[in-house]
């Protein structure tokens, strides 16, 4: 919950106020990717689009899909991993 906190007040600083502009970049070099790949100016078109339409349609649940994983499975796995490493320790120490 923590990692949560500090993570997702510095993405939505960083996305609006320190370089809004970054998602141009991420298209620029898909952009140059598909090209260098010799991909159809029609299709490198449509490729761009999509991640433009995509962008917009995610905004709205990127809290939630950043939520989940800080909060609620990288948490549940350490505890996990946790648990077996104390458990084989305390097992260790009875016999």
């Amino acid at each position: 919950m923590i990692s949560f906190l500090i993570y997702d007040p510095f993405l939505y600083i960083y996305h609006h106020f320190i370089n809004p502009d970054w998602f141009s970049s991420v298209l620029s070099l898909k952009e140059t990717e598909l090209i260098a790949a010799r991909t159809d100016a029609i299709v490198v078109a449509e490729q761009l689009q999509k991640m433009k339409d995509s962008a917009v349609a995610q905004s709205g649940l990127f809290r939630l899909s950043a939520l989940i994983p800080s909060v609620i499975i990288i948490p549940t796995l350490v505890a996990f991993l946790s648990m077996i490493i104390f458990r084989a320790k305390t097992l260790e120490t009875k016999a």
